[in-house]
């Protein structure tokens, strides 16, 4: 009976959250990208049957976004004359291509609410796996993890404007959870199997197609195959070469098809706002700021919109910058977390065994996606954390789960107070001019040695207080955002022209 009404009660918390995810994204402008495209397949065609402007072809650089602004189509790819989307075909493959030989209606939207809920029931089940038996949560902590994951994995930004770059973040983040459910599931057998560690490794790839973002999560599930499977190389060839082949050909071919290379994805013949370069260090720290914080532009804490940034004119040129909402602002609790986690380290690990290995792919996935992200892109905006956001979520639940004494310890000692002074300065330089700031700058340091004379910190935490806290704030900030998706409240629930960035 117990466990019939813990079934209902999670079955009724995602139910609320499918609920939230269509309320967003159908009231939400939609996109048709994905529907041209299967249209173009359904013709036997790889470009879309739209043809460029010949004013966009007759300019000295139709790639120049100040130039082209008024004459293409944002976020395409123009080569040789035709125009192709610039994202992962498998959205049209998987979900469009089938509902439109069955008649279903389908687009951006509602693909996006799909997507949305199957990535929510896969991170509720591999969470539910990875938890060690003994530490199963009650029933009051499983529902708010599910909010958690529901709000962390920054679905509902996503669905704010559900366009095709947002169903391609979406369906790599399905088959990426998916690939580590399949792995976790075939550590649970008396002995490894070989056919769902074989799914596990299918579905990394198709993640990777979905996202090339993802680069390392195929490499980090063949590093589990073949730790697993050591000198045993008809074993790996079996398990891991041929789901590897099986798509990386067709990714091959279809990029050779459409762009002459195997190796060629479409985004070096974008058209969109931003110019196409090289790495610049220049972008680094601004970038590292706003994907963890919000960038210096933004006004003041809590930086909670998302969108077009008032500020966009300050930047240097080819930065794309959008209102962001960072990670440790929409999850501060993660550092606390991290905290204790690295203290019993040893301890986490021999209670989470072999479920350790799914931990630290996806942590590891999670962190270069970020960095794929950081590097590759001028730019910043949340929709980017759509990659990283749902693993890194995960694994801290994980480790909140498994956790029995939150006992957090911090010991004021020259490394530490080095590390956070390099922080603040690195942070001061970057709101250099502000008179607010400076003020917070000299406090910052006068409070760091006050704290050198300190002795060690101990604080005991209350496990439920903290999900409870953690799952207020997160819910809360994400669900503010994702209303005011470029700064605009399309539900008119807040008042005329107001803006999170003024107050």
């Amino acid at each position: 009976m117990k466990r019939l009404s813990q079934s209902i009660l999670i079955a009724l918390v995602l139910c609320i959250l499918f609920g939230f995810y269509g309320w967003t994204a159908l009231g939400s402008p939609s996109d048709l990208s994905y529907n041209q495209l299967t249209e173009a397949f359904l013709d036997g065609s790889l470009s879309m049957k739209e043809l460029p402007k010949p004013e966009l072809l007759a300019l000295e650089d139709p790639y120049d976004p100040t130039t082209n602004v008024t004459l293409r189509r944002h976020d395409w790819a123009l080569y040789d004359g035709k125009y192709y989307l610039a994202w992962s075909p498998l959205p049209a493959l998987i979900l469009f291509l089938p509902a439109s030989i069955l008649g279903v209606p389908m687009d951006a939207a509602i693909a996006g609410i799909l997507l949305g809920s199957i990535l929510l029931i896969l991170l509720f089940a591999l969470l539910q796996q990875l938890i060690p038996r003994s530490h199963t949560p009650p029933i009051l902590r499983s529902s708010l993890l599910i909010l958690i994951l529901g709000f962390g994995s920054y679905t509902p930004i996503l669905l704010r404007q559900p366009r095709s770059y947002e169903v391609a973040i979406l369906l790599g983040s399905v088959f990426t959870v998916l690939s580590l459910l399949l792995l976790s599931r075939s550590l649970t057998a008396s002995r490894l199997n070989s056919l769902l560690v074989s799914l596990a490794v299918l579905a990394s790839m198709l993640a990777f197609w979905a996202r090339p973002a993802l680069l390392f999560l195929p490499l980090l599930v063949v590093g589990f195959v073949m730790f697993n499977n050591r000198n045993n190389w008809k074993s790996i060839i079996c398990t891991a070469g041929i789901p590897i082949a099986s798509v990386a050909t067709p990714i091959a071919t279809y990029n050779y098809l459409r762009f002459g290379s195997m190796f060629e994805f479409g985004s070096s013949y974008q058209l969109s706002g931003i110019r196409r370069t090289s790495f610049s260090i220049s972008w680094f720290i601004p970038k590292l700021q706003s994907d963890l914080l919000a960038h210096r532009f933004f006004g003041f804490f809590p930086w909670t919109t998302t969108g077009e940034s008032p500020f966009r004119e300050k930047m240097f040129p080819s930065y794309y910058i959008e209102q962001n909402l960072g990670l440790l602002v929409a999850m501060p609790w993660a550092v606390v977390i991290s905290i204790i986690a690295w203290q019993k380290r040893k301890l986490l690990i021999q209670k989470l065994g072999d479920r350790f290995q799914i931990i630290t792919i996806a942590l590891f996935s999670a962190t270069g996606a970020w960095i794929v992200q950081l590097v590759a892109s001028p730019g910043t905006t949340s929709r980017y954390q759509g990659d990283t956001a749902p693993l890194l979520t995960l694994t801290l639940l994980v480790l909140i789960g498994t956790i029995d004494e939150f006992t957090l310890k911090i010991d004021f000692n020259f490394k530490l107070m080095v590390t956070v002074l390099l922080v603040i300065l690195v942070y001061r330089q970057q709101l250099w001019g502000d008179l607010y700031f400076d003020l917070v700058f000299f406090l910052a340091v006068g409070l760091l040695i006050l704290l050198i004379a300190l002795r060690p910190l101990y604080i005991e935490l209350d496990g439920t207080l903290l999900v409870l806290s953690a799952t207020l704030w997160t819910v809360t900030l994400i669900g503010l955002t994702s209303l005011t998706v470029q700064g605009v409240d399309s539900f008119e629930l807040l008042p005329e022209n107001f803006q999170w960035w003024e107050t």
